[in-house]
């Protein structure tokens, strides 16, 4: 069997040798005039080819884009840490005029939070200008905070006495952006755009603080416990500019800003207990929420995948949140006008709170279109 194959291997060979020496024995102009022919053919039938490709390929009129985002080395600065500093100021205020305070509302120092925010996404593209977007954005934290020692007096106490603190903290917050956004091309080099997007901003704090008291001549032994639980929801719309510039085939920069003015509401409750509770503490205030968002990403369109984009970059967001009206109830006491109008005007003017996020993120992004 080998050698059949061997045998004709060598034929074929012999085969080909044989043309190229007749084909050598013809006129070289001839040979000159005929190779430019064959080139020309050639040319001719690859630019046929490709006006074929092209037609077979027409451009993509619409796109839909999944997206998840993750974020890493994220440093969150949470309103609460602004609160804890300046309430408990007003709160005392309040105190000293309108109720027999027994209790005060203890709070934590607490520090900027490290969470892992996770981040999902839609768009929808029609001639790569006009979009439809949806994103959203959960993050989540919870850590021990801080041991805290506060000086006071009270009535069921003798003497100076000093509170030690311990507990835990849990914050959470769910982002929720829908919109539509127009991006005209310039150039092949550049595309502007201009975004419209409604906002939800819902944060969710819990506190679960264990009080120790330091003062042998204390009435009542520890524990005391306190609990405190806020919600706060902010909702509005929020417009935003952006550029893109494409970078040779595979690369782009994206940027984007949007100006953020929200209203939103926030109800917080304080419970304190001993073996059972001795008080309660609510509130609800109306706030402003404003601030702007800045978005800096580099894509990369991997090749010979065409549905496949990395994509890495960092967000920085920058908040002023405060209160415009709030509403609280004590059982601490009888509550006098004058108290309660002092007490909410002090929360107004010092209760001001900065918010930051800063985060580098990756993500991927999954496109399908026709």
């Amino acid at each position: 069997m080998m050698k059949i194959i061997l045998t004709l291997l060598l034929s074929y060979s012999l085969n080909l040798f044989s043309q190229e020496i007749s084909k050598t024995k013809k006129n070289p102009a001839k040979i000159e005039q005929e190779d430019l022919s064959d080139s020309k053919t050639k040319q001719d039938s690859d630019n046929s080819e490709e006006q074929a490709t092209s037609e077979k390929l027409p451009v993509k009129q619409h796109k839909f884009t999944l997206r998840g985002q993750l974020g890493l080395f994220s440093k969150y600065r949470i309103p609460d840490i602004d609160i804890d500093k300046k309430e408990t100021d007003v709160f005392n205020a309040g105190s000293s005029l309108d109720r027999t305070g027994i209790f005060a509302i203890y709070k934590t120092n607490r520090e900027a939070i490290n969470p892992i925010p996770l981040n999902v996404g839609f768009e929808y593209r029609f001639q790569d200008r006009f979009r439809i977007l949806f994103d959203q954005r959960h993050l989540d934290s919870k850590y021990n905070s801080t041991n805290q020692k506060i000086e006071g007096q009270n009535i069921f106490i003798l003497g100076r006495n000093t509170l030690t603190l311990k507990g835990n903290y849990g914050f959470d917050e769910t982002v929720q952006k829908f919109g539509i956004a127009y991006f005209h091309p310039i150039n092949n080099f550049l595309k502007i755009g201009a975004i419209l997007r409604n906002y939800r901003i819902e944060q969710n704090g819990r506190q679960t603080l264990k009080v120790s008291i330091d003062n042998p001549l204390a009435l009542l032994p520890p524990p005391v416990t306190q609990e405190i639980e806020s919600k706060t929801v902010y909702k509005g719309l929020v417009p935003g500019v952006g550029i893109e510039i494409p970078i040779g085939k595979n690369f782009e920069f994206r940027y984007t800003v949007e100006l953020v003015n929200l209203k939103g509401i926030d109800n917080t409750k304080a419970i304190t207990k001993f073996l059972f509770p001795v008080s309660i503490y609510s509130e609800t205030s109306n706030l402003t929420y404003k601030g702007n968002i800045q978005n800096f990403e580099f894509g990369f369109h991997i090749p010979k995948v065409e549905f496949l984009t990395l994509r890495m970059g960092y967000t920085r967001e920058r908040f002023v949140r405060s209160i415009t009206e709030r509403n609280s109830f004590s059982s601490e006491g009888i509550p006098t006008p004058r108290g309660y109008i002092l007490s909410n005007a002090l929360a107004k003017d010092i209760i001001v709170s900065n918010v930051n996020f800063d985060n580098l993120f990756f993500q991927f992004d999954c496109t399908v279109g026709f």
